[in-house]
């Protein structure tokens, strides 16, 4: 299994989450079969290890301010609500007019409660900060002009969480960031 790991790398040219994973097919054929596989805890670590090309890319309060200068509304609210709130991308995507208009005007920061995550289900506290605030109103605003006046609609029309690393890709490029090899790229894990 070593062997066949080393030559998908070596051979293949196969990145080694890709040669991982194929070692755990097969290894996988042989437990179905009931052939039992025995390794040493060094060899079971070699099969399972895997090494990243890139590295995540945290930004700092002044990249956040320099994307949010060149963003237009929609991609302001993503960089500064994400930075308010710090939450996962599924439980960002998934926040409704209802959760934010009833505390919008109230002092800031204004806690919206508590939220359980999709992920882990554990609860989580967001805030809106004062950098938020603004924005969230205005695209509060936005919705009530378009006529999105239900409080169950979604402030983001996003699907997947890639949608919002597109968004922070994109607006790293216009403010002039150099944001290495990261591949992912997130408000949530900033170091604030």
């Amino acid at each position: 299994m070593l062997e066949f790991k080393g030559w998908m790398l070596e051979n293949k040219k196969l990145s080694p989450n890709t040669a991982t994973t194929a070692a755990m097919a097969v290894r996988g054929f042989f437990a179905f079969h009931y052939v039992p596989l025995q390794y040493r805890r060094q060899e079971r670590r070699t099969l399972a290890e895997t090494k990243r090309k890139t590295e995540d890319y945290l930004f700092t309060l002044e990249d956040l301010k320099r994307m949010a200068d060149v963003a237009n509304l929609k991609e302001k609210y993503v960089v500064v609500a994400g930075k308010s709130f710090g939450l996962r991308a599924s439980d960002f995507l998934r926040l409704t007019r209802g959760d934010l208009e009833p505390y919008i005007d109230r002092k800031v920061p204004i806690s919206i409660g508590k939220i359980n995550t999709i992920k882990e289900n554990v609860p989580a506290y967001p805030f809106i900060d004062t950098d938020a605030q603004p924005v969230i109103k205005t695209m509060i605003q936005r919705m009530n002009r378009k006529g999105r006046t239900k409080p169950n609609q979604r402030l983001l029309t996003y699907k997947r969480g890639k949608e919002l690393t597109t968004v922070l890709k994109r607006l790293a490029d216009r403010a002039g960031l150099k944001t290495g090899t990261s591949a992912f790229v997130s408000i949530a894990y900033a170091s604030f």
